[in-house]
């Protein structure tokens, strides 16, 4: 294993880590201060809030488990599920659990349109590029599998207002941004074969790349998978 991308991508991990939990500390407060001055807020606004605060706290707990030193885009500690290509066996996703949902990992984060390798050709995210590739120009494949962006105009902006080292940090963590495509927490609501959107009917599946090319995998599936037990599931 790469011991630099590793550190890299840990140093992205725990960069995150900090970013969510200031998130959650400020979130925690501001309802908090709602609550004492009396302020109520539309059912619909405050359920979008604890989803929210649900979701981050979520993502910290699988963030503080850090990176397995010993093998790549691997988090520390249990492993609920792995689901892997049906051709070659290589991992597309693990699914860690957590003491609130379980949270699905893609292995390769995305595609880069770049690639011209034949096996990538019909991935249905590079089909999109090709019709609106201003849309998509973050796209990657073999890339850094956490991106992490700076609002730079942000950043001095909180230099100006913090001075020490202190505010230096906090300026940091406040203007960066991270994620990880295709990282999901499963919600109950994704045990339905089938969902009705604008009177159209759908079937939810996700759309993992390996070396093989492109699988896509019901969401059914790997919820009654998790329902069973089971280890290790195959796309077919």
């Amino acid at each position: 294993m790469n011991l630099e991308r590793w550190r890299a991508d840990n140093n992205r991990v725990e960069g995150w880590r900090d970013s969510l939990e200031i998130e959650i500390q400020e979130s925690s407060e501001s309802r908090r201060r709602r609550l004492e001055r009396g302020e109520l807020l539309l059912p619909s606004i405050e359920e979008r809030f604890e989803r929210r605060e649900i979701e981050g706290k979520t993502v910290l707990e699988l963030l503080s488990r850090g990176l397995d030193s010993k093998a790549t885009r691997l988090f520390r500690g249990r492993i609920s599920l792995t689901v892997r290509c049906r051709k070659r066996g290589h991992i597309l996703a693990h699914v860690y659990p957590t003491s609130l949902r379980p949270i699905v990992v893609p292995r390769v984060a995305g595609v880069n349109p770049e690639h011209k390798e034949g096996r990538f050709k019909n991935v249905d995210a590079l089909k999109e590029w090709r019709v609106n590739p201003a849309a998509y120009e973050a796209l990657r494949l073999r890339d850094p599998w956490i991106t992490e962006s700076t609002d730079w105009e942000f950043y001095e902006r909180l230099c100006e207002t913090f001075k020490g080292e202190t505010g230096r940090r906090l300026a940091y963590l406040k203007a960066t941004y991270f994620d990880l495509q295709g990282m999901a927490i499963l919600e109950p609501r994704l045990r339905q074969k089938v969902v009705t959107v604008e009177g159209v009917r759908y079937e939810p599946y996700w759309s993992w790349l390996c070396r093989c090319g492109e699988h896509r995998y019901p969401c059914y599936r790997l919820m009654a998978a998790l329902d069973e037990g089971v280890p290790q599931d195959f796309a077919g």
